[in-house]
């Protein structure tokens, strides 16, 4: 029981941390939350450490969370980040991914299907292009991998300490 609280303690707070982190990066610099998504950070993470469901679970979570600072489609995000979250917690489960590299190649080819995911869908629904940001958001799953990859490291040490 306690393990499991403790499982659902670390996927609040992963997406508590990734909520924190958009506001404050819309405060310093509107355009730096079109390079670093946050939210997918969170999905990758927790998809990669706890499976599957936790992964689809949290990008849905995340997704709508993200959908409901923006004035698009509610349920864009959504749909996009629980794709995210399956397809790399499935992945990661029958794949081991030791060395960094490996890790972050994996991590932007996610990412870039999810970006790719939600751009086809939102030109799809509005018929219009994406506003790119000044370029910025085409970085977006570079960013993404290179976060979601050193925030895995980390936690794995920490986890080997905690072990030993």
């Amino acid at each position: 029981m306690a393990a499991r609280l403790g499982k659902q303690a670390e996927a609040v707070a992963v997406t508590a941390a990734a909520v924190v982190l958009y506001t404050l990066l819309g405060r310093v610099h509107p355009g730096a939350v079109a390079l670093v998504n946050a939210f997918a950070v969170a999905v990758v993470v927790i998809a990669f450490r706890r499976g599957e469901a936790a992964g689809a679970l949290v990008g849905t979570v995340c997704g709508l969370v993200q959908d409901s600072f923006t004035a698009g489609v509610f349920g864009l995000a959504g749909l996009t980040m629980t794709l995210l979250g399956f397809v790399v917690g499935y992945i990661a489960r029958k794949i081991h991914f030791g060395s960094f590299a490996r890790l972050f190649v994996f991590l932007f080819l996610a990412a870039f299907l999810e970006w790719l995911a939600w751009v086809g869908f939102y030109m799809l629904i509005f018929g219009e292009r994406v506003y790119a940001r000044h370029g910025l958001l085409f970085f977006q799953p570079l960013t993404t991998a290179a976060a979601g990859s050193l925030l895995l490291l980390v936690w794995r040490r920490l986890d080997q300490r905690r072990a030993s």
